[in-house]
């Protein structure tokens, strides 16, 4: 019987602690969402948001978030666009990634 009771023990700390990742991590998305909303037009914010993002492997919201900052802010980054394309080709949506470079040649400067 002890065994039982030091099994259940540990899984009620595991739990514990997995709610306390998960209300940290709800708790900085609502903070990195404000800062967004605060300035839309702060490339940097919109990265670090969806490095963030990636860290917690939250593959739709890091792609709703691409979509947000290319609607947004990259018409003249082109860092954002290479990171988007890499984003797609992570996970293997390799014509996506084309379409992203067609949207990419159309919308950036060209350099003579």
């Amino acid at each position: 019987m002890k065994g039982t009771s030091e099994a259940t023990g540990s899984m009620a700390i595991s739990s514990a602690t997995r709610v306390r990742i998960e209300s940290t991590i709800v708790r900085r998305r609502i903070q990195y969402e404000n800062k967004v909303w605060k300035y839309p037009l702060d490339y940097d914010t919109s990265m670090i948001y969806i490095w963030f993002e990636d860290k917690v492997e939250s593959k739709d919201s890091i792609r709703e978030l691409y979509e947000r900052v290319v609607a947004k802010l990259l018409a003249a980054e082109q860092n954002g666009w290479l990171s988007y394309i890499e984003f797609k080709l992570r996970y293997k949506e390799v014509e996506k990634a084309r379409n992203i470079c067609d949207q990419a040649d159309t919308i950036l400067p060209r350099v003579e």
